[in-house]
């Protein structure tokens, strides 16, 4: 979604150097809303329409494919007085992928990505230090492989399709059980 919470605009501030700068990078935003226009000029007024490229929602599953063809996925959620991000599918969703990620330290996000080493985490709303992390990992193709590859091991041991149906399974079990010694 293209909407003031999920930081697009961070993202696009602090890409925009690394855009100018190296030929070989380019920021892709998946998703329509409310932002888009305002993305959009921002990205023309700084000169930047061929090294940032809007795609439509695409169906669920090409966005694998899509991902999956990526070399960094940065996700910068903001907190605001109405809304924070609680879960971040489309986090694990990349991280399934085996890409390494780029993540805000807001919300929910260090409740579902628990270990330091599966993603990198910066602050919400610093500029600086999301451009660094990016930079950083940009520059090192050994980095961002076994960043990916830890983030790809990191779900298949918590968010596997296994693994949640257990955890289900054992809650339904649980609430069941209680419910019949209240009965």
């Amino acid at each position: 979604r293209l909407v003031p919470e999920k930081g697009l605009l961070y993202i696009l501030e602090a890409m925009t150097p690394l855009l100018r700068e190296r030929n070989n990078v380019q920021l892709q935003l998946i998703g329509t809303g409310p932002l888009k226009s305002l993305l959009s000029r921002e990205v023309s007024e700084r000169a930047l329409e061929d090294k940032v490229l809007f795609r439509n929602p695409v169906p669920h599953a090409q966005l694998a494919e899509i991902i999956g063809s990526a070399d960094l996925f940065v996700s910068h959620a903001v907190s605001t007085s109405g809304w924070e991000e609680y879960f971040g599918a489309s986090n694990i969703e990349a991280m399934s992928c085996g890409l390494p990620c780029v993540l805000t330290s807001s919300g929910g996000t260090p409740y579902t990505v628990r270990e330091k080493d599966v993603a990198a985490m910066v602050e919400d709303r610093n500029i600086i230090q999301l451009r660094t992390v990016i930079a950083q990992l940009l520059d090192s193709e050994s980095e961002r492989l076994e960043m990916g590859q830890r983030a790809r091991n990191y779900v298949e041991r918590y968010y596997a399709v296994a693994i949640i149906a257990e955890k289900y399974h054992r809650m339904l079990q649980r609430g069941m059980a209680e419910k019949q010694l209240e009965g």
